[in-house]
């Protein structure tokens, strides 16, 4: 359910989850029971199989429009499982539940997830498409996990969120700043104690924060988000090469 509420959300790929267990029905045939009945497994196995289809139909058309007609076939709980007719001896129906002890279960599972104190918990992993905007699928999901936890969800199930790719973006955004600054600073200082005219330096710094901004302009034209690669790919020595000639 959960994965289907957060496919929903434009940017979002795929859903990965671990741990936790799988729900299933197990159906325990008792065989001195089969055999009263002349039944055998496969006679049980194929009678639940065909209860648990769909069946397709026929198209009806009317006013210009086509209806599909289709059974479909769902078990929901234990007793719809119970009740279905394996077999018909002397026009009495044997049901599942009369040769077989059908319970709740879970398949069998292949790893456990932990965190903290919690031995055995749900982790979920919500997959970006590509060249979507971080910033604004993050803000979808967010919004989407409270209203699960405040509208959805049981009350002792709760969404709790342990790691925000939003923190590794806010630092990453701060170095490639911080480094652009520094950069920035770096070449006025070195610009001026070589040149030792404060007009060419303040000509070389205005031309750096332009040269970056034509640069951004040019990405958005193109349609490609100014990211942290294309940030940290801008090389000042092509920007005073420029600003020098």
């Amino acid at each position: 359910m959960l994965d289907r509420q957060f496919k929903s959300l434009p940017g979002v790929a795929d859903v990965n989850s671990f741990g936790g267990e799988e729900k299933d029905y197990e159906v325990s045939v008792n065989p001195a029971l089969l055999q009263k009945y002349s039944l055998t497994s496969l006679d049980v196995f194929n009678a639940i199989n065909r209860s648990n289809i769909n069946v397709g139909g026929d198209i009806i058309e009317k006013n210009d429009q086509a209806y599909v007609v289709r059974g479909i076939g769902l078990i929901n709980n234990i007793d719809e499982i119970q009740n279905i007719i394996v077999k018909n001896v002397n026009n009495v129906p044997i049901l599942a539940k009369d040769v077989a002890d059908i319970k709740e279960s879970g398949l069998p599972r292949l790893g456990q997830v932990g965190r903290d104190k919690h031995n055995d918990v749900i982790e979920g992993i919500v997959v970006m498409r590509k060249g979507e905007n971080p910033s604004e699928v993050l803000d979808k999901i967010r919004a989407k996990v409270k209203d699960l936890n405040e509208n959805i969800l049981p009350k002792d199930v709760k969404i709790d969120t342990f790691y925000d790719r939003t923190n590794l973006m806010d630092f990453c955004t701060e170095t490639v700043l911080h480094n652009l600054m520094e950069g920035v600073v770096l070449v006025t200082v070195i610009v001026f104690l070589f040149m030792a005219d404060w007009r060419t330096t303040l000509i070389v710094a205005i031309i750096i924060p332009l040269a970056l901004l034509f640069a951004f302009i040019c990405l958005r034209i193109k349609g490609m988000s100014a990211n942290l690669l294309s940030m940290g790919a801008v090389d000042f020595g092509i920007i005073i090469d420029r600003a020098g000639s």
